[in-house]
């Protein structure tokens, strides 16, 4: 009875000290917290529109059914149509105890935030030449630039997805040709 008594203590021993040090590990960790579904929306929303492929966000808030509501979740959080456009894809995993989870998020662009920086230069210089046109001008002349300068092809180095692609390659399909018009139009 002594020895069960003592693998019993062990055991508990073993099993305390294994949740103190996944306790310590989360704690340790210098990452956003979020306490409510709407802030872990928002805070979804700055790393996507930063174009952050891997991050980690703490959720505190109440994790009952979140794993059933996170894909849903993402998808409504991402409120900006360009960047929801240019997501490939994502996935995530979470791990933690009740009300008090790390989620690991990670996301797959058809873009780079260094080719983002290099569509917005290029389309700022090309709507920068529309200056004293009318507005009707400006949406014909956007139109005329990408039709005229593009080829309609799944044939790309690049993603054909991706405006980055349809400005350097000049090849894409109807989503690079429709993201590159979109930009173009809030420059306008």
């Amino acid at each position: 009875m002594r020895k069960y008594i003592y693998n019993v203590v062990i055991i508990l021993f073993v099993l305390q000290m294994s949740h103190v040090q996944v306790f310590a590990n989360y704690e340790k960790q210098n990452i956003a917290t979020a306490n409510s579904i709407e802030t872990l929306q928002q805070q979804i929303q700055n790393e996507v529109l930063q174009l952050s492929t891997e991050f980690d966000i703490r959720y505190t808030g109440n994790i009952s059914d979140l794993k059933d509501q996170l894909t849903e979740l993402i998808k409504h959080a991402i409120t900006d149509p360009y960047i929801y456009a240019n997501i490939s894809s994502f996935k995530w995993k979470y791990d933690g105890y009740a009300n008090n989870i790390v989620i690991q998020f990670q996301f797959t662009y058809h873009i780079s935030q260094e080719e983002e920086a290099f569509v917005e230069q290029t389309l700022t210089t090309i709507v920068g030449s529309m200056h004293g046109l009318s507005k009707l001008e400006k949406i014909q002349a956007a139109h005329d630039y990408i039709v005229l300068t593009s080829e309609y092809s799944k044939d790309s180095v690049g993603s054909q997805y991706s405006p980055y692609t349809l400005l350097t390659e000049h090849k894409g399909v109807c989503q690079a040709y429709a993201l590159v018009l979109y930009r173009m139009l809030e420059m306008l």
